[in-house]
C-alpha cells in the first residue's frame, strides 16, 4: 500500500493516500527529521535528520542500524537507480555518501560541492544515470558509476572462496568464515544452500585448518586439526556430520603390510594431516596385473606433514588406492585445477617454498617452481603459478620443466589394490 510520510520535528507520521492517519513515530532523531524513504526489498525505512544521523528502521519501527558519518545535518536520503541495496545521502557538509544496507557500511563519499549541499537528485541520460547537486549558488553533476552488485551475506568475515563445478550438477560456493562456519551458496542465486556449523573443537585463533566439498556424494571434509577429520552431508541445512577420523583411522591410512611408510633416516612417526583436497578426475595406479585406474567419482587427497600424498576413495570410508612420497617437508596445501587436469602441492623447505605440477591421471611430476616461504595463497593460471605473499606483493611464475628428481624422496606410486 502507498504511504505518505509527513515529517514534523523529531516524528514521522504516515498516512494512506486518502488522508486517514495510519501510525505515529516518535522521537526518531534528537532533532528535526529532514528526510524518509522505504526500500522495499529489504522492508526497511531510512530517516536522516538535523542531528547529522542516517537510521535505518524496520516496518515496525525497530531501529537496526545507525549511520554517524556525515558532520552536519544530512538533508536527503534517496534510492541508488541501480541497487536497491544501496543509499544515498546528502549532507550540508558538501558530501554524498553511498551506503550498503545490506552490510551496514559505507560503500563511498565524495565531496560534490564547496559550500552547503541544498539537494540531490538522480536523472537518467543517454549516459546513463546522473546525480545531481545543488547548492546555493551551483547546481553540479556527476556519473553515477556502478559500485557493486549484492550476491550474498554470510554475517561473518569471510578467509576463503572457491567455485566447486561437477557436471551436470549446478556449481557450488563454499566460503570458510572467520567463525569456522563453511557455507554452500548456489553460484546462480546466492542463497544458501547448506551451513556447516563452526565445529565446538575447532580453535577459534587458528580456525579449521582445511575442508573440501564433494559436489557429487555432497559431502564436505573438515579437517579440525592435524589429528581429527570431520564429515558432514549437505543434504540438510544445516550439515550434519556423519563420520569422525581420529588419529587411529588416520595412521592405518599409510600402514602398509604392517609398517608404516617412512623417508629414509626419520623414525617412524603417526599421521599428521595438514591439507586435503577432491580430485574430480581419476589417477593411474600400479597393480598386480599392471595400470589401473579406480573405479570412484571423486578421490580425497590427503597431504602429510612428511611429505607422503594418501589417495582415498570419496565413497568408500577409508578405501586407500595410493600413496605417493611427493616430498621431504611438509605438504601444506594441495589444489586441483580442473580445467588444465593439473595437481599442484605446496611442500615446505627450510629455506623456501617449493610448489610441484603433477599430471592427471598419470600422477608425473611435471614441473617444480620454488619461491620464499612467505606465500599466503595462489592459484593456477593456464600455465602460469601466482602467489601472494605477506609483504603485499604477487609474484607470477614460469613453472619450469623437471628434469632431475633431486627435490624429491622418489615419486614412485604405491597401491594397496
Amino acid at each position: 500500500m502507498e504511504k505518505l510520510y509527513c515529517l514534523a520535528a523529531g516524528d514521522l507520521l504516515f498516512y494512506d493516500l486518502e488522508g486517514t492517519f495510519l501510525a505515529k513515530w516518535k522521537g526518531l532523531h534528537n532533532y528535526a527529521v529532514l528526510s524518509c524513504v522505504y526500500v522495499p526489498c529489504l522492508k526497511f525505512y531510512v530517516t536522516s535528520g538535523r542531528d547529522s544521523y542516517v537510521k535505518v528502521w524496520t516496518e515496525i519501527g525497530g531501529l537496526v542500524h545507525q549511520f554517524s558519518a556525515h558532520a552536519k545535518p544530512v538533508i536527503q536520503v534517496i534510492t541508488h537507480p541501480d541497487s536497491d541495496i544501496l543509499l544515498l545521502s546528502g549532507s550540508l557538509d558538501g558530501t554524498v555518501r553511498v551506503w550498503n544496507l545490506m552490510t551496514m557500511e559505507e560503500a563511498y563519499c565524495t565531496s560534490v560541492c564547496e559550500g552547503e549541499l541544498k539537494s540531490i537528485c538522480v536523472m537518467n541520460d543517454v549516459d546513463g544515470w546522473m546525480l545531481c547537486a545543488s547548492s546555493t549558488r551551483t547546481v553540479n553533476l556527476f556519473s553515477l558509476n556502478h559500485l557493486l552488485d549484492f550476491w550474498s551475506q554470510t554475517r561473518c568475515r569471510v578467509l576463503g572462496l572457491s567455485v566447486v563445478v561437477s557436471q551436470p550438477k549446478a556449481n557450488r560456493v563454499t566460503a570458510i568464515g572467520e567463525d569456522n562456519s563453511i557455507r554452500i551458496l548456489s553460484d546462480r542465486t546466492g542463497a544458501t544452500v547448506s551451513t556447516v556449523l563452526p565445529p565446538p573443537t575447532a580453535n577459534l585463533q587458528t580456525g579449521v585448518k582445511a575442508a573440501t566439498y564433494s559436489r557429487v556424494y555432497n559431502i564436505v571434509y573438515v579437517l579440525i586439526n592435524d589429528r581429527e577429520l570431520w564429515v558432514y552431508t549437505t543434504r540438510t541445512n544445516p550439515s550434519c556430520r556423519i563420520d569422525m577420523w581420529d588419529g587411529k583411522m588416520l595412521d592405518s591410512l599409510i600402514e602398509d603390510k604392517g609398517q608404516r611408510l617412512k623417508q629414509p633416516g626419520m623414525e617412524l612417526s603417526t599421521a599428521a594431516v595438514n591439507a586435503v583436497c577432491l580430485l574430480s578426475t581419476s589417477i593411474i595406479i600400479m597393480t598386480d596385473e599392471g595400470e589401473a585406474c579406480p573405479d570412484c567419482c571423486e578421490i580425497l587427497v590427503l597431504g602429510l606433514q612428511d611429505g607422503n600424498l594418501v589417495f582415498l576413495d570419496g565413497h568408500v570410508r577409508g578405501l586407500r588406492h595410493a600413496l605417493v612420497q611427493a616430498y621431504n617437508g611438509p605438504v601444506l596445501n594441495i589444489l586441483h585445477d580442473s580445467d588444465s587436469n593439473v595437481l599442484l602441492t605446496m611442500c615446505q623447505s627450510v629455506s623456501q617454498t617449493v610448489f610441484q605440477f603433477w599430471t592427471l591421471p598419470e600422477l608425473q611430476l611435471q614441473h617444480i617452481v620454488t619461491c620464499l616461504t612467505d606465500v599466503t595463497c595462489f592459484t593456477h593460471m593456464r600455465e602460469f603459478l601466482l602467489c601472494g605473499h605477506t609483504d603485499g606483493n604477487v609474484h607470477l611464475h614460469c613453472p619450469s620443466v623437471h628434469e632431475s628428481s633431486a627435490l624429491l624422496q622418489g615419486s614412485s606410486i604405491d597401491s594397496t589394490m
